[in-house]
Parts: structure tokens; sequence; C-alpha cells
């Protein structure tokens, strides 16, 4: 997290030094955002300096990787329509007794959302939004005691989160942002790790399964009015020659 937060102050400062470029065309109608966040973390499990405990431990580890990203089109002036392709996975290897273990989650989402934009000053932007996706969540194979145990549970997770971003332009068209976004989210079991149907009462309600999570992401994203994509120089025979010296 503290890497995280030194790259955007970075970035930030890279904004003052280029001297705000006013960002107002990138949210007209017909413009696409592109932009994403990506976090990945190796931890070992021993000390690092603890030449006893890494011999112990040595193999032993935890993995998270956890990304997004977000393409949005403006349909009208400072309003956008999105995709957020989402990953989440842990995957985490010890051993008990000399034997090993290891096991691996996987969080797999789609997102679609809208965003409002706000430009209160000239380098400054904010965007309002809310989001609803699914998440998909199978079951991953792993190692049990040495031996393969598998794993057939399936799980759906729907999410809903409304979302306030700041943007702090660095270029004409680069951004990095911050996010502060409360989810909603519910997780349905679709089948057990046996591969059995998942039921539920007569009397359940999902709503009693209804969690709230804080979420405070940073990401970078880059905006392309449509007058801005794809403009090149025409140029007939006769300018091609000249350019060859013909």
């Amino acid at each position: 997290m503290k890497k995280n937060i030194c790259v955007l102050a970075l970035l930030l400062a890279g904004g003052i030094v280029a001297g705000f470029a006013a960002p107002a065309d990138n949210f007209q109608a017909g413009g696409i955002e592109i932009g994403g966040d990506l976090n990945i973390t190796y931890s070992p499990s021993y000390g690092i300096f603890n030449s006893e405990e890494r011999e112990q431990d040595g193999g032993e580890y935890e993995v998270y990787v956890e990304g997004s990203a977000n393409i949005g089109w403006f349909v009208v002036d400072r309003l956008s329509l999105n995709l957020v392709p989402s990953v989440w996975m842990r995957q985490r290897r010890y051993y008990n007794s000399g034997q090993e273990n290891k096991y691996t989650y996987l969080y797999l989402g789609l997102a679609a959302g809208v965003n409002y934009y706000l430009l209160p000053l000239k380098s400054l932007a904010l965007s309002l939004g809310l989001n609803a996706g699914i998440t998909v969540i199978p079951g991953i194979d792993g190692i049990d005691n040495d031996l393969p145990e598998s794993n057939d549970s399936l799980a759906l997770q729907f999410a809903l989160e409304p979302n306030l971003t700041c943007y702090w332009f660095a270029g004409e068209h680069l951004a990095p942002y911050l996010v502060l976004a409360p989810e909603l989210n519910y997780l349905r079991g679709i089948r057990y790790t046996n591969g059995d149907k998942v039921t539920y009462s007569d009397d359940y309600s999902f709503l009693d399964d209804v969690y709230l999570q804080m979420r405070f992401k940073i990401g970078l994203k880059y905006f392309m009015p449509e007058g801005g994509r794809f403009q090149a120089k025409h140029k007939d025979y006769a300018d091609t020659r000249e350019d060859f010296g013909k």
C-alpha cells in the first residue's frame, strides 16, 4: 500500500511540473476512457534473515494478485458507460510435519457501471459512479498433506458499488486516480466442494448475508477524446515521392 501511495505521489508531482493541462475535452461525447489498477504481493512464510526459520519453512508462501481494468465510452458529455473486468487470486503453500498443503482461491468478476464527471478545478476532475457486477468463484483442486484434494465447489458473488473518484491530470490525457467505494456484496453458493448442490431453507433471506466492504483503490486512466483518435495527415502520391527525394 505504501508503495502504491508513493507511485501516486510521484504521478501527482508530475502533474504539477506538467502545468496542469485542462482536461475538459476528455469528457465530451464519443470519447473513450481506459484505465486500471494492479497489485501483486508475494510473502514468504518465514523471516528472510532468520536462517533457522528459513531452512525450516523454506518453500512456504502466500501470493495475492488483485487487479481490474476499466473501459468506458462517453455517451453524452461528462457521462460514460463502463465495463470493469477484475480478478482476485490468493494462493497459500505450507508444510505440516513435512507434508505439503497448497490451496488456491480465485475470483473472476465483471461489472457494468456509469460515471458522471465534475470539473471543479483546471487540473482536477471528480466522478460519481455506480457499478453492479457478478463474480464467479470456482473451486480449484489443491494438495492436502501430500495428497491431491479435489474441489468442485462453485459460488457467485453479486455486488453493488457506489463510488467517488478523484482524478489529477499529470498530462493532457493521463490521470492517476483515487477511489472511495463502499461495496455491498452477497455470496450465493451453487455447489459444495464435493460437487453436491447447495440448498437453502424456505425461510432463508438473502438480506441476512449482505455484507459491506469499504474499498480504497488507486489507479491510472487514459482519456481519448473522439476528435483526437486515429488522426493522421493524408499524403497523396506526389507527397510520398517528395519524402524520398524523387
